[in-house]
This record gives C-alpha cells, sequence and structure tokens, in this order.
C-alpha cells in the first residue's frame, strides 16, 4: 500500500508535465497561427508593392525599349524583356502556389482547432454526463435500497404487532406456544443488523462498478490523449514542410527580385555610360567645332596676312622698278654718287636678307609682316634721306664731274658687277615668286579644303542638331526616370509611415492583450487560491465526516453488544421462566414470570436507551429476587417489555434512517469531491498502473467493512471482539494514509501552480 501510493504522486507530476506540455503545444501552435497570418498579410503587402513596381518598372522598360530600338540595340533588349517575362511568368506561378499553399494551411489549421474544440467539448461534456449518469445510478440504487429496507422494516413491525396480538390472545397457553412466541421476538431483533450488512454489501458492489467505469474512462481518454499527440506531431511536420517550402519561395523570390534588380541596375548603367558616351562626343565635336571655326578665322587672316604681304610685295616691286629707273638715270652720276649706291646696295641686300628672314619665318607671319612694316618704315625713311641726298648730289655734281672722268673706268666695272648682280637679283626675285605662287596655290588647296571641311561641317552640325534633340530627349527621359524615383521614394517613404502607424497600432494591441491576459492570469490566480481554499475546506470536511463514520462506527458496535446482550439476557429469562412454569401452577407460574419479566423488561430498555452494558448482572440478580411474584406483574411484565421493544424498534428505525442519511450525504459528497477533482486537476493524468493499483488498494480497504459485519454476526467473544478492534485500526489505518497521500497531491499540486504563476509572470 506504502509503495502504491508512493508512486501515485509521480504518476500525477508527470501527467501533469504532459498536460503543460499540451497546453504550451497548443499555444504554440496557436501563436504559429498568429504568426502565419501576420506573414501572409506582409506577403500580400508585399506582393501588392513588387506588383506596383513591377507595372512601373514594365512601363520604364517600356521607354527603355523604345530608346533602345532608336539607339540600335533592340536586341539585347529584347532578350531581356522574354528573360523577364519568363521571370514574371514563374513568379506569378510560385504565387498561386504561394496561395494555395496558404489556404490548405489555413483550412487545415481551422479544421484542426474545429477538432480540439469538439474533443474538448466532448470531453468535458463526456466528463459532466458521465458524473450524472454515476450520480443518478447511485441515487436509483440508493433509492431501491431504502425501498426495500423500508418494506423489510415495515414486515418487521407487522411480525412484531402479530406477536404481540397472538400474545394477548394465548396467555393461557402451554409453554410451548410461548417459546414460538420468543424465537419469532427473537427474530425481529436479528433483522436489522443484516439488513446493514446488505446495505454496506450493495455499497461495496456500487463502488467498485463505478471504479471499473472510472477505470474505462480514464482508457479513452488516454487514447484520445495518443490519438490527439499523433494529429498534433502530423500538423506539426505538414507546418514544418510548409514553412521549408515558404521559405525556398521566399529565396526565389527574393533571387528573382535580386536579378530584376540587378538586370535593372545594368541597364540604367549602361544607359549612364551611353549618356557620358554622348556627352563626350559632343563636347569634342563642340571642340572640334570651336577649333575649325578657329583655324576658318585663323585662315582668313592669313589670307588677309598673303594679300596685304602681295600688296607689300607689289608696292616693292614698284618701288624696285622706280629705283631701277632712277638707277639708269643715275648711271651717269654713278661715279659720284658711289657712295650712294653703296648704301642703296647695302639696303638691297638688307631687303634680301629681310625677304630670306620671312621664308625662314613663315610660321611666324605676324612677326615677320610687323619686321616687313619696320623695313617699309626704315625704307621709306631711306628714300627720304635719299631724296634729300639727291638735291645735295645736284648742288655737288659740280664738284663732282671732275673726278667723274677719273672713275668711270671704275664705274664701267661697277655697272658690269651691278648688272650681274641685278640680273642674279632678278633670278633670285622670280625664283621668289615662283616659291610664292606655289605657296599661294598650296594655301588656296588648303582653303578649297578648308571650305569643304566647313561644308561637311555645317552637314556635322545638322548632326550635331539632331544629337542635340536626341540628348534633350534622353534628358527628359532622364528627368522622368528621376520624377519617377522621387515619387516610388515618395510612396516608399508614406508606405514607410503607413507601415509605423500600423506597427504603432500592433504594438498598443499588444500592450492591450498582454494587459488583458495579465488580467486573466490574476483572475486565474484567484480562482486557483479559491480551488485551493476549496480544496483545503474539503480535505477538511473528508476529516470530519471520516471522524463521523468513525464514531458512528462506534455506536453502531455499542449497539450491537447492548443487542447481543439483552438476547442473552432474554434467553436466560426464557429458562427460568421454563423452570417456574414447570414447578408452579399454571395460573400462578404464568403471573409470577410476567411480574419479573415487566421489571427486567423496564430496566433493560432503560439499559437499552441509556447505552449501559453492565445491566445483564443486575437484572439477573433482580429475576432471583423477584421470582415468586405474582402472575400479574408478569403479565405487565412481558407487555411492558412488548413496548419496550417498540420503541426500541422506532429508535432503531430512527437511526438506520440517520445513517442512511448520512451515507447518502457522504456518497453526494465524494462524488461532488471526486468531479472536481476530475475536472481541476486529474482529468486524463492517472497511468493504467495507478489505476489498477488504486482500485486493488480501495477494493482491499473497501472490502474490510463485510469482513468487519460477518465479524460482528458471529457471538461476541473477547478474542474475536479484539481482532475487530484490530482490523477497525488498520481500515482507519489506511484511511489516515490515503488522507496523507491526498495531503501530498494537493501540496505537489499547489506547489505546481505555484511554478506556473512565476513563469507566467517571467
Amino acid at each position: 500500500m506504502a509503495a502504491d501510493s508512493s508512486s501515485d504522486p509521480a504518476q500525477i507530476s508527470i501527467d501533469q508535465e504532459e498536460f503543460t506540455r499540451l497546453q504550451t503545444q497548443l499555444i504554440e501552435l496557436r501563436t504559429k497561427n498568429y504568426e502565419l497570418k501576420e506573414e501572409q498579410s506582409k506577403k500580400d503587402a508585399e506582393y501588392k508593392q513588387l506588383l506596383s513596381s513591377n507595372q512601373q518598372l514594365n512601363k520604364e522598360l517600356e521607354k527603355a525599349n523604345k530608346s533602345i530600338q532608336r539607339s540600335k540595340k533592340a536586341k539585347e533588349y529584347q532578350l531581356l524583356s522574354e528573360e523577364n517575362e519568363v521571370l514574371q511568368k514563374r513568379l506569378h506561378t510560385q504565387e498561386e502556389d504561394f496561395k494555395l499553399q496558404n489556404t490548405t494551411l489555413m483550412n487545415e489549421l481551422a479544421k484542426v482547432c474545429e477538432e480540439k474544440e469538439v474533443l474538448k467539448k466532448g470531453g468535458g461534456a463526456g466528463g459532466v454526463a458521465s458524473g450524472d449518469r454515476g450520480s443518478s445510478q447511485e441515487l436509483t440504487h440508493l433509492q431501491a435500497e431504502n425501498k426495500a429496507l423500508q418494506k423489510s422494516l415495515q414486515t418487521l413491525q407487522e411480525q412484531l404487532q402479530s406477536a404481540g396480538r397472538e400474545g394477548e390472545q394465548t396467555e393461557g397457553e402451554e409453554p410451548s406456544t410461548i417459546k414460538g412466541e420468543e424465537d419469532d421476538r427473537v427474530q425481529p431483533a436479528q433483522a436489522p443488523p443484516v439488513a446493514i450488512n446488505l446495505k454496506l454489501a450493495t455499497l461495496e458492489e456500487e463502488n467498485k462498478i463505478l471504479q471499473e467505469q472510472l477505470s474505462a474512462m480514464e482508457e479513452k481518454g488516454r487514447r484520445e490523449k495518443e490519438e490527439l499527440k499523433t494529429q498534433i506531431d502530423r500538423l506539426e511536420e505538414k507546418t514544418r514542410k510548409k514553412q521549408e517550402i515558404l521559405v525556398q519561395v521566399q529565396n526565389e523570390k527574393e533571387k528573382i527580385l535580386s536579378e530584376n534588380k540587378l538586370s535593372y541596375d545594368n541597364m540604367c548603367q549602361e544607359k549612364e555610360r551611353e549618356m557620358e558616351s554622348l556627352h563626350q562626343e559632343i563636347k569634342q565635336l563642340q571642340e572640334e567645332d570651336e577649333n575649325r571655326r578657329q583655324e576658318s578665322e585663323s585662315s582668313a587672316d592669313l589670307a588677309q596676312q598673303i594679300s596685304s604681304l602681295k600688296n607689300e610685295k607689289e608696292e616693292l616691286l614698284k618701288k624696285y622698278r622706280h629705283l631701277q629707273e632712277h638707277q639708269e638715270a643715275l648711271t651717269n652720276e654713278r661715279d659720284s654718287n658711289k657712295v650712294i649706291l653703296e648704301e642703296l646696295s647695302t639696303e638691297l641686300q638688307q631687303s634680301k636678307k629681310e625677304l630670306g628672314e620671312m621664308k625662314r619665318k613663315y610660321s611666324d607671319m605676324e612677326l615677320e609682316l610687323k619686321s616687313s612694316q619696320e623695313a617699309n618704315d626704315s625704307l621709306a625713311d631711306q628714300l627720304l634721306t635719299a631724296r634729300e641726298d639727291r638735291i645735295k648730289l645736284g648742288e655737288t655734281i659740280s664738284t663732282i664731274e671732275k673726278l667723274a672722268d677719273k672713275r668711270k673706268s671704275l664705274l664701267d666695272e661697277m655697272a658690269i658687277k651691278e648688272h650681274e648682280t641685278a640680273t642674279e637679283n632678278k633670278k633670285k626675285e622670280n625664283d621668289l615668286i615662283d616659291k610664292y605662287k606655289g605657296e599661294i596655290e598650296s594655301l588656296q588647296s588648303q582653303l578649297d579644303e578648308e571650305r569643304d571641311k566647313v561644308k561637311h561641317l555645317n552637314s556635322s552640325v545638322d548632326e550635331l542638331a539632331d544629337l542635340k534633340r536626341r540628348i534633350k530627349s534622353m534628358e527628359n527621359m532622364k528627368e522622368t526616370y528621376e520624377q519617377q524615383l522621387k515619387e516610388a521614394q515618395e510612396s516608399f517613404s508614406k508606405e514607410k509611415g503607413e507601415l509605423e502607424l500600423k506597427l504603432s497600432e500592433l504594438d498598443g494591441e499588444y500592450k492591450e492583450r498582454l494587459t488583458g491576459l495579465e488580467t486573466e492570469a490574476e483572475e486565474e490566480r484567484k480562482k486557483a487560491t479559491e480551488l485551493k481554499e476549496k480544496i483545503t475546506e474539503l480535505e477538511l470536511e473528508l476529516d470530519e465526516k471520516t471522524q463521523e463514520i468513525n464514531i458512528t462506527g462506534k455506536k453502531s458496535s455499542n449497539l450491537i453488544k447492548d443487542l447481543k446482550r439483552q438476547l442473552q439476557a432474554a434467553q436466560k429469562r426464557e429458562e427460568r421462566l421454563q423452570d417456574s412454569l414447570s414447578s408452579s401452577s399454571p395460573h400462578i407460574e404464568v403471573s409470577t414470570p410476567i411480574r419479573q419479566d415487566s421489571r427486567h423488561s423496564r430496566e433493560s430498555s432503560l439499559s437499552s436507551v441509556r447505552g449501559i452494558g453492565a445491566t445483564g448482572g443486575a437484572e439477573q440478580t433482580q429475576q432471583f429476587n423477584e421470582v415468586d411474584s405474582s402472575n400479574k406483574d408478569d403479565v405487565q411484565t412481558l407487555l411492558d417489555k412488548i413496548a419496550s421493544l417498540q420503541q426500541e424498534n422506532w429508535q432503531l428505525e430512527e437511526k438506520l434512517n440517520h445513517l442512511e442519511s448520512t451515507s447518502s450525504s457522504l456518497a453526494e459528497d465524494v462524488i461532488q469531491k471526486s468531479t472536481i477533482i476530475q475536472n481541476y486537476f486529474m482529468e486524463n493524468k492517472a497511468d493504467h498502473s495507478a489505476t489498477t493499483s488504486s482500485s486493488q488498494s480501495t477494493s482491499h480497504a473497501k472490502m474490510s467493512p463485510l469482513r468487519l459485519m460477518q465479524w460482528a454476526k458471529t457471538p461476541a467473544k473477547e478474542d474475536t471482539m479484539a481482532e475487530v478492534n484490530r482490523k477497525m485500526q488498520r481500515a482507519l489505518e489506511e484511511a489516515l494514509m490515503k488522507n496523507i497521500h491526498l495531503q501530498q497531491n494537493v501540496d505537489m499540486l499547489s506547489t505546481q501552480l505555484q511554478k506556473e504563476e512565476k513563469d507566467e509572470n517571467t
């Protein structure tokens, strides 16, 4: 018994752990369901955003395709568009699959919740119905037993009344009739203990039946629990698989989005590169135009310079011709003017040198022009000086004529030399003219080429205008893209704000739910405390009722002892009456024992009412002293004895009714407490071994009252009474051990409740 009782709390704790695990699993499933719903809503919002962004991207792709077709790159973009279409189709198919999976998940979760609710309702209803059925069956059985006992009591009363009537009618009959009547009187006295034994036996059988029903219900509960566990495991596996599928779908979506983003970024980068290349080309063209304009302007300047040089050359030629004429005119005056001619020759040589320097410094035409202008100015100055010198020569001719003759020879030689130098100068001049003509022709060819280039530049200007138009269109496209980006950023910021508002609302709702859950937890704690108080009250009531039952058992044992003593005294009286009747005459013999029995009956009735066990010896002494009393006194004593027996029967009936009422109230209290314990703590938590051990222990504890009543039927002896007392003590010890184990279980439950409350608080 002790081992069984020690194994019970461990099994109860294990069952409670399983129950808490089931509760936590249910809570986790609900939280997962809520999380899946939230993820679904988020994914729907993301899907809408992706659709809107996809539409925008499609529009942008269409625009880009148009611009790409213009820029002769349609093939690559067509391939990209085809890949985009394929990806979009994949997205649509994956989204449809995702929607189907979500719908199946929701349907399965709804089914699971419905099944759980149905099972909970079925379990509660089954428990209540089983409790109601058990209580109704017990009540009907008890009512039937009460009716049977009432009938038996009525029959006993009728027998007693008939025995009393027959005693009045047959006062003067033989002792044999008195013996029969006495035997009939003894039978009703023995009837009440038999009824009590029957009642106890029926109660024990009913308890056995109830225990079998409880074991069957517990087995059903275990089976249902196992089925629920298997279903929960299957659902968890399904949810895990579906979560993995969802993760795969999300990864694929992210990959596709990343690929689209990369392709879009590549497109944008290519467009930007093209724009940059176009800008660079435009800049280069603009620079070339500016260079060509500068070159054209420089060519015009060169042409002007060349024309000015030509004019200057013509003027120089004219001047040279005038000089030659002056030289021919002054050939006669050369003798006198040798110094002047030498100076002029030096000036000519300087001019020749300046022409050579102009050839060399053609690249620096502006400097050469300046130098030529300076040379012309110097020549003009020299001409002026020459004119002044001529005037002076005219004055000095008279003086020089004398010297002329002497110097003619020298002049002839000088003339020859000068002619040679003149021819050489002419050749050089012709060569210079030819060179200048070649240079002029080359410059004209360059001018023609430059004119052709200008024409080409005019055509390129048209191309530049077209390019500028394209650039403007591209810039407009860029502005549209930038506007779209700004709009997308604004929409993103708006959606972000809305999401933040939603998050704040969800946080508020979550806090409200938390507060509600905390209030519910506090209420449940209050309920738990109330239940603990109820349990303590019920335990106190159980203790009181067990004490009352023990007191009633002691009283019943005392009553049985009194009844046995009264029966023994009655048998002794009968034997003495028979002896007295055989010795005395019939009339006298009848009267004397009646008187004696009347006094004895009064004393015995008093002893039975007061519950004193030591009345037998006093009655025996009174009987020996009053044997010689009259017959009338005996008759009166018999009548008094009948009345006292009736009173005792009535008292016994009242006691039986009181015991029945107390037993019924105890049974109802036990049923209520068992239902409370099953509903709050012990529902579907006991193992098969615990049920078998508890059934065996209860059956053993409940078989003890039968054995005690069987021993009570046997004649009272000192040995038997000692054994009865020992067995009663054993039964009381077993009851006390059960109460101790119940208290331990209650303490375990209270500690577990405190732990759960601490976990909830943490």
